[in-house]
């Protein structure tokens, strides 16, 4: 036994000053938790960049939540810059009184729009953004297409240009709100990240698609092979002969027993 204990010291010791296996598997923990908290911390949002003079519009923008954000800038230089570093999907200068000017009918406008060769995003956040627009004006167009049909002129002369303005656009709002059309009926389903901000033990935390008990396995099988090639090199160099089959055992017990430390603790980390 104390033969035994003299050669696990040994081999404990040689292992201690192999500086390559400890650096590797120390830059294998840090990475692999590294990778998987920036995935776990990683944003769906697409951030657009915006520059309009119009405050009306630029609040609505700024209110609007999901899956794009508009960021507001205050030039067309600035719009370029967020494009340009990335920090933002795509970048959108729009004129000044847009809303006002599209509803009045004059003239057919254009945004100008500044777009990375990468950005994959854009056309989703075009829709976006011309849903935002329209909103406002389109009960403006209808209150107006009402007011100047034919048909509807003594109604006009009876209320009055303006008021029978208001009466058009409460009845398109109506229209759209009392489900005559369609209605969009919205559940909201309590998700994992919910339960968690909120504190609950609802059991298993948010997973990663990194795949953490995979890498954990390599580790394991990679430094029982390490400990398979240092026995090899002991006994084509002759060390141990009268205990190489204790050596080869411990040697192999040390480096796997090394490896599953290596994935207990990345295993850790990446919860």
């Amino acid at each position: 036994m104390k033969r035994e204990f003299l050669l696990f010291r040994i081999l404990a010791k040689r292992i201690l000053r192999r500086k390559s296996v400890w650096v590797t598997l120390l830059l294998t923990v840090c990475v692999t938790a590294a990778l998987v908290k920036l995935e776990k911390n990683s944003s769906a949002v697409i951030y657009a960049a915006v520059c309009t003079k119009d405050e009306t519009l630029a609040a609505h923008l700024a209110e609007h939540e999901g899956l794009v954000r508009f960021v507001l800038c205050e030039d067309e230089e600035e719009v370029k810059r967020n494009v340009i570093k990335g920090e933002a999907e795509c970048g959108y200068v729009l004129q000044e009184d847009l809303q006002k000017e599209i509803a009045a009918g004059r003239g057919n406008w254009s945004i100008e729009v500044w777009a990375g060769s990468d950005s994959a995003m854009t056309p989703v956040v075009n829709e976006i953004l011309f849903e935002t627009i329209f909103t406002e004006i389109a009960t403006d167009w209808y209150a107006g297409y009402i007011a100047e049909h034919p048909a509807f002129q003594n109604t006009v002369e009876r209320l009055g240009e303006e008021a029978a303005r208001e009466a058009a656009k409460a009845a398109f709002l109506e229209k759209l709100t009392d489900g005559s059309t369609f209605t969009l009926v919205s559940s909201r389903q309590e998700t994992l990240s919910d339960k968690e901000e909120s504190g609950e033990d609802y059991g298993k935390a948010r997973r990663s698609t990194y795949p953490v008990k995979a890498g954990m396995g390599v580790c394991v099988l990679l430094c029982a092979l390490t400990g398979v090639g240092e026995t090899l090199q002991d006994r084509r160099k002759g060390y141990f002969f009268r205990q190489r089959v204790s050596a080869a055992v411990m040697t192999v017990a040390l480096y796997t027993g090394l490896g599953c430390a290596a994935g207990i603790l990345t295993f850790l980390l990446a919860r």
